[in-house]
């Protein structure tokens, strides 16, 4: 819960039950954990008592003296006193302080606490009776906690009511006395989105960004007082950038940590014990108790306090208890990470040799001394090429790149001492592994790192050309992988497999002979289903080409390009459009110096696609600029350009460029995927009405199906019959077939085109109309609209009443009057940013407001609620 602008999320409920039970004039207990929003609903409702002529007179608890609760009640008096200046209340107020100043330990408690109580009674005295708001009650001092009973009494006998507010668990004195308990929940994730997005400055959160939030902070991101830190504290570090006007993590793999003043991480520095106990439980997690005290002593501090440090974090949240009791650990991760960012690093290393110490003893000789394993390991593999080779694919598979660099500077000279000429038993298998290694660095796109190994390999014997590395990265940076792959089979008289791959992509992208020929070459591409492994070529998609042909020996990253762009595409194949520019932004956000990898120019062209077919085409140019249709996927910049142009007007353009650049494909030799780009030009050119320049790009689409022969370019065809010649049994051909591959983008074509080609179009627009809801954009929801309007169908559609215009409206109105932009809203309601539009032109028009500052205005003040949005 957080206030802005005067508005409260998530707690209406709470808000209306505490101003309905304070009309009561009885005294009303509020609880919530800590940073659950305890102040922030007190505030809210002590808002709505002014602002209904209710005196209110609001303070925290103090405990940092004796009395100091009851100074920050006379404190409060006294403000109330400057806004009325009643002569009663100042001769209360003068008793009250005479009393207070004489007191000592040991004084007349009841005596100020009756003054006190009558200066409090004067103070909130109104026709319609007052309220006296406490804050945070169970840290009152131990004095002021036994005179709050009869103050609270004096208050309510004077017909006022008290409200007070303290932790979940936590006993006060007033509970004696309470009437009313309103129990702050964990605020709902959608709640917890609105607050994001309306205290982000200037661009909405990327969906990442929240989830990596959720999965650190777990129970604790439904807390505000602990998310909102723990965002301002990634802002503040920089580690959120701006990549397509949305705010990303520059490194995902990074952990988050709440921030360090935080109240669940002050006490691991304040003192002694706290850093014993951070050193500990970062040297080890989950810690076994039984190693407590032996690492108390190396940290220096006392046992009892630590104990009772423990106690407390545990029952505080800060620290999980083990179910069988013997050991404990951090809550959520990012509690984790700030224990180890606050932890002495001098101590933590002392304490882990502690551990050590122990577990060798209770191991006795059993055990290997730790940490000298991997060192033997590594010296061993020098002289023995075939656990080199086991090696390097051990740290492929880990995706150790940069550490397996540093090993094979060291290893490659004496191995190759190993293994000097090629007719050496052993030769093969380090060809392999060279091969292997320069194949790793092409999959990670490391043009930092492969010169330099190329100038290593050179070095160390092995004849490569001196323009190797530049020869090898632009050919497959232009999918030119014949070249590819003969440059890496130059390197060895023997097959390897890295050279075989790069070969096979070409035959895999190639005409139809080609495929079932490289297809049959490797069982486990056999394995997979033709169409998925023609798509995935065309799209560049080489996690799961070589997934299929390497098996379980291929292993990738969580955060890396490849795996991240198969994501994407499975995102955007799926419909879910937010996920698939979600992750394009990841990459963008990710280590510029790869910016230029081929996987992420084809995620910036998808991106740019999405953006283009949501009407954003401003975004869209953006993450188009400076693709080339000669790279890898070119066929795809083509696409996406052609899609570009004509959405934004240039209809000559779109189809003229279009056609220009598809037969540059073709004179390369590309045919694999050129049927989207056909399918577009088609699409565009019926539009336009140019049916000679239909027929034409027609019959290349056939020609195109009988050189692939893939079911994307037979459902491509089929499609374009209906287009074309308004051949609807071949649409509703393509419909099944479409179906049948899942192929969910040609499913709602046709059934939009069937639409007007039948003589009942309903049974066509129910399916558009599911696929439309489940995955389309702005643009194919106004097609939806208007072959609607077209033949006279409207579907019935059902709207639960929390997602009626009325409910949407009403919190559009809400987020306006908080500042937040269009785009903002729509992260929030997630919705696209003309939905966002349409709906204030509704408002506007009902409200009779003409500027969001008029509608700001009338929304605080209660001018527009949700009847009149």
């Amino acid at each position: 819960m957080i206030r802005e602008g005067g508005a409260l999320v998530g707690r209406d409920g709470e808000r209306a039950a505490l101003v309905e039970n304070v009309r009561r004039r009885v005294v009303v207990d509020v609880r919530g954990d800590a940073g659950g929003g305890r102040t922030a609903l007190l505030d809210a409702a002590c808002a709505d008592w002014a602002r209904d002529g209710i005196p209110v007179v609001k303070t925290t608890a103090g405990r940092q003296r004796p009395l100091g609760t009851v100074d920050a009640l006379l404190d409060a008096v006294r403000e109330q006193f400057d806004l009325t200046a009643c002569p009663r209340l100042l001769e209360s107020i003068a008793a009250a302080t005479d009393l207070r100043s004489g007191f000592r330990t040991g004084g007349n408690v009841l005596a100020l606490a009756h003054e006190v109580g009558r200066a409090l009674a004067q103070a909130v005295d109104g026709p319609g009776g007052g309220v006296v708001v406490i804050d945070d009650v169970d840290s009152a001092d131990s004095v002021s906690a036994t005179a709050l009973v009869t103050i609270a009494e004096m208050v309510c006998a004077a017909g006022a009511a008290v409200v007070f507010a303290a932790r979940r668990g936590r006993p006060t004195p007033l509970d004696v006395l309470v009437s009313e308990t309103i129990e702050l929940a964990p605020l709902p994730d959608a709640d917890v989105r609105t607050v994001l997005a309306r205290r982000t400055p200037r661009y909405p959160l990327d969906i990442e960004v929240i989830e990596a939030l959720r999965a650190s902070l777990g129970p604790l991101f439904r807390n505000p007082g602990t998310v909102l830190p723990t965002l301002f504290s990634l802002l503040a570090e920089r580690r959120l950038v701006v990549v397509d006007e949305h705010w990303c993590l520059a490194e995902r793999a990074a952990e988050i940590a709440v921030p360090a003043d935080h109240r669940s991480v002050r006490p691991l520095w304040q003192d002694a014990s706290g850093a014993a106990l951070a050193a500990m439980l970062s040297a080890r997690s989950p810690l076994a108790l039984a190693h407590l005290s032996d690492l108390v002593e190396v940290a220096g501090a006392d046992l009892g306090e630590t104990g009772l440090l423990l106690d407390e974090l545990i029952a505080d949240g800060v620290l999980d208890l083990s179910g069988s009791g013997d050991s404990v650990s951090f809550a959520v991760p990012a509690l984790a990470a700030a224990a180890r960012a606050v932890a002495d690093e001098e101590l933590v290393g002392e304490c882990r040799a502690a551990l050590a110490r122990r577990l060798r003893a209770v191991e006795g000789e059993r055990g290997s001394p730790a940490g000298s394993g991997e060192t033997r390991t590594n010296r061993a593999v020098v002289a023995v090429p075939r656990s080199l080779r086991d090696h390097v694919r051990a740290r492929t598979a880990v995706a150790r790149f940069d550490q397996l660099q540093a090993e094979l500077r060291w290893l490659l000279p004496e191995t190759l001492a190993a293994a000097p000429d090629r007719t050496h038993p052993d030769r093969p298998v380090l060809d392999e592994v060279l091969t292997s290694w320069i194949g790793v660095l092409l999959h990670e796109w490391r043009t930092d790192v492969l010169p330099e190994s190329v100038a290593d390999l050179r070095a160390a014997g092995v004849p490569l050309p001196e323009d190797f590395a530049e020869s090898l990265l632009d050919s497959v940076s232009r999918a030119d992988w014949r070249t590819a792959a003969g440059l890496l089979q130059a390197m060895t008289e023997s097959r390897t497999t890295a050279a075989e791959l790069l070969a096979s992509m070409g035959a895999l992208t190639g005409d139809h002979g080609s495929f079932r020929r490289v297809v049959g070459s490797w069982p486990g591409l056999r394995r997979m289903a033709a169409d998925d492994l023609r798509e995935a070529a065309a799209h560049g998609d080489f996690a799961t080409v070589l997934g299929g042909a390497l098996g379980v020996r291929y292993e990738l990253a969580e955060h890396n390009d490849v795996a991240d762009y198969q994501r994407m595409l499975r995102a955007y194949q799926a419909g879910d459009r937010e996920r698939a520019l979600s992750l394009a932004r990841r990459m963008e956000a990710r280590d510029q110096d790869r910016r230029g990898s081929p996987v992420r120019c084809l995620a910036r062209v998808l991106a740019g696609e999405i953006c283009a077919d949501g009407g954003d085409f401003g975004r869209a140019a953006r993450w188009l600029r400076g693709s080339s249709h000669r790279m890898l996927g070119g066929h795809l910049v083509s696409w996406a350009r052609c899609g570009l142009r004509y959405r934004s007007g240039r209809t000559a353009a779109a189809i003229g460029l279009g056609w220009r650049e598809y037969r540059q494909h073709r004179s390369w030799g590309r045919t694999s995927g050129l049927e989207k780009l056909l399918g577009r030009l088609i699409d565009c050119s019926t539009r336009e009405g140019d049916q000679a320049m239909a027929e034409t790009l027609l019959a290349e689409l056939a020609e195109l199906d009988d050189v692939v022969r893939s079911g994307s370019t037979r459902t491509a065809v089929l499609l374009a019959h209906g287009l074309v010649r308004h051949d609807r049994a071949k649409t509703v051909e393509c419909v099944h077939l479409a179906r049948e591959r899942g192929d969910a983008h040609s499913v709602a074509r046709a059934c939009l085109l069937l639409s007007d080609l039948s003589e009942d179009p309903q049974p066509w627009m129910a399916e558009l109309y599911a696929l439309t809801k489940r995955h389309g954009s702005s643009r194919s929801r106004a097609n939806l609209v208007g072959a609607m309007r077209r033949r006279g169908v409207w579907l019935p559609r059902q709207r639960s009443r929390d997602d009626s215009f009325a409910r949407i409206e009403a919190r559009v109105a809400q987020l306006v009057s908080d500042g937040c932009t269009n785009r903002q809203i729509a992260a929030v309601l997630e919705i696209s940013e003309k939905t966002v539009e349409s709906h204030l032109t509704r408002i506007f028009a009902r409200t009779g407001c003409r500027t969001r500052v008029e509608l700001a205005a009338a929304w605080l003040e209660g001018r527009v609620t949700e009847t009149t949005a």
